[in-house]
């Protein structure tokens, strides 16, 4: 869950929690986000700066997964379908940042089986 966490672990001089114990390291943090849904479809990097980027589909798949990215007046700048045989859960495309012109917010629709999402993606 969400939250503040204390980890504190002791050190052994030996393996398997044997011999003199070191001084006690405590390691806080804190949990702002936590993200259990396994059908997200995500987009990273986001933002892109480089010419790629990788798409996360909802499961691992060998279902075909469409992928458009347009503009925020719904232009169509990029279109692919990626058929693929194998089980994969990552969508590599490279050279995507040659199809938007410079910078600002676009929209990626991807459809991968009966699961349609769209995804706002910054272009710095």
């Amino acid at each position: 869950g969400e939250g503040e966490f204390i980890l504190t672990a002791t050190p052994f001089n030996m393996r398997s929690g044997r011999g003199i114990a070191g001084t006690p390291l405590t390691l806080t943090f804190i949990v702002i986000d936590e993200d259990d849904d396994e059908d997200d479809l995500g987009a990273f990097p986001n933002p892109i700066e480089g010419a790629g980027i990788t798409i996360k589909l909802p499961k691992v798949t060998d279902e075909d997964a469409s992928v458009e990215i347009v503009n925020m007046d719904g232009d169509l700048l990029y279109s692919t379908v990626d058929k693929s045989t194998l089980q994969r859960s990552h969508i590599r495309l490279d050279g995507v940042s040659k199809s938007l012109l410079g910078s600002g917010v676009y929209l990626i629709k991807i459809s991968v089986g009966d699961v349609n999402e769209t995804i706002r993606l910054l272009k710095k």
